[in-house]
């Protein structure tokens, strides 16, 4: 069963940066990494994996299929696998489970010309959304409205993302750049860094209020 979940101080939460306190011990290129604990973290919870040479790749684009990879292993889908209608996703590639179980969940979409584009780098407005989809599938959420315009590229952001957004404000699940936290780079392409960031929070978020 959802549980309901008053939405309100979630705006403060993703104003926190995470602190680097140590050395990471499984990846040797993340020390630097404003990510580097929760990726630790998620990698302990068998959420996330590594690359070969005991390397994350923090900076690494990610595509669409293995963003879906990602959010998969947050939830239970199991129920979803049935076959989907994108063209573009062979029920032999590795990523055919995770995106047809998120498509039959209504969660992830295709394009206007009906197909998926799974080696398509993932953009953080696209990103953002399938979190907030994945909150909703797990938690009965009233939201208190909080507003995104306080980011400075909000007039950026597509307009069929700027609802998911002030969600994602609302319930702390949002990336921001590690620069400047009121910039939001809604075209920029997700880094499998700030995948491991917006998952962590997401993951957080559900077991807090399930």
């Amino acid at each position: 069963m959802k549980k309901i979940f008053s939405a309100g101080i979630g705006i403060f939460v993703l104003l926190l940066s995470v602190a680097v306190c140590a050395q990471s011990q499984y990846f040797i290129d993340i020390n630097e990494c404003t990510q580097q604990e929760l990726i630790d973290e998620l990698y302990e919870m068998n959420l996330v994996e590594g690359l070969p040479g005991g390397t994350f790749e923090p900076d690494r684009k990610v595509t669409r299929a293995e963003f879906c990879e990602m959010m998969y292993r947050i939830s239970d889908f199991s129920e979803k696998t049935e076959n989907i209608s994108f063209p573009d996703v062979n029920e032999n590639e590795w990523y055919f489970k995770s995106v047809s179980a998120l498509s039959n969940a209504g969660i992830v979409n295709g394009f206007e010309d009906g197909l998926f584009h799974p080696d398509e780098c993932i953009t953080n407005e696209q990103a953002i959304k399938i979190a907030v989809e994945i909150f909703e599938y797990n938690c009965e959420i009233i939201y208190s409205n909080t507003a995104a315009t306080y980011f400075t590229d909000y007039t950026q952001i597509a307009d069929w993302a700027k609802g998911y957004i002030h969600k994602a404000c609302d319930i702390g699940c949002i990336i921001s750049s590690d620069e400047d936290v009121c910039v939001l780079k809604p075209k920029g392409n997700t880094t499998r860094a700030k995948s491991a960031e917006l998952m962590f929070y997401l993951y957080n978020s559900i077991d807090a209020w399930n």
